[in-house]
């Protein structure tokens, strides 16, 4: 588990995307976007191309591909994964107050 900033108001690059969907840590403790609220692991929303062969059957034996982009070996965008994951890819964290004295 790692202290993350408070997103607070801000917006961009560095706010959390999900913010308003964060956990309490402990039942009565603050959740949404506040100082104390956690989020679980998560990644990115993405999805898998599948490798196929010339004759469009994928899983055969070609165990090693090859960036050349010759037919018995080219990826194709479908069949592949459906989309999984979700705004951003994070390990657990805790909202903190990030509070810097110079």
């Amino acid at each position: 588990m790692f202290l993350r900033g408070v997103t607070g108001s801000r917006s961009g690059t560095y706010a959390d995307p999900e913010a308003t969907s964060r956990l309490a840590s402990a039942a009565g403790g603050n959740a949404d976007n506040a100082v104390g609220s956690v989020q679980t692991n998560a990644f990115k929303l993405h999805r898998h191309q599948v490798p196929r062969d010339g004759t469009g059957i994928s899983g055969n034996d070609n165990q090693s591909l090859t960036a050349t982009g010759s037919d018995d070996e080219a990826y194709m965008d479908e069949p592949g994964t459906g989309p999984t994951g979700g705004a951003e890819t994070r390990p657990n964290n805790a909202y903190a107050n990030e509070i810097i004295k110079y």
